[in-house]
């Protein structure tokens, strides 16, 4: 009887694929980011902030450059732990997330625990009882 051994080519096609997938997702969070209908400028410095105010934030948030040096800026905070500072807070983000993640984490363990808890023997009963009420019921559920 041989054992296989997962080859290198399939870890590096893994890895590869989780690359890409994260890199996706760095993407579709600065594109979100951008695009919200909300100027994070006005939020920060308030509706009767002056022009020169404004722009100077503006600027500090770095705003006034090509999008693609803004993603490669955004990349680097995210590869380093900087999330920036929650507006409505005033607190560096990743603080606000270690905050919630106990939270966060209870709430996953719970639902994984009761869908587990009733999936388990409602499938169970679904296919013992093939054809009759109990596996339409838990069809219908």
């Amino acid at each position: 009887m041989s054992t296989r051994r997962p080859s290198m080519q399939g870890a590096l096609g893994q890895i590869g694929t989780i690359l890409v997938t994260l890199l996706g997702l760095l993407v579709l969070t600065f594109i979100i980011g951008r695009m919200m209908p909300a100027d994070p400028v006005r939020a920060m410095v308030g509706e009767d902030a002056t022009r020169e105010t404004y722009e100077q934030v503006f600027r500090s948030l770095g705003l006034d450059r090509p999008l693609w040096e803004q993603f490669f800026y955004y990349l680097g905070d995210v590869l380093t732990g900087n999330f920036g500072t929650s507006i409505r807070t005033g607190q560096p983000v990743i603080q606000d997330i270690l905050h919630v993640m106990p939270a966060t984490i209870e709430l996953a363990t719970f639902a994984i625990l009761i869908g587990a808890g009733l999936g388990v023997p409602m499938g169970v009963i679904a296919a013992v009882n093939k054809d009759r009420w109990p596996d339409h019921v838990v069809r219908v559920l």
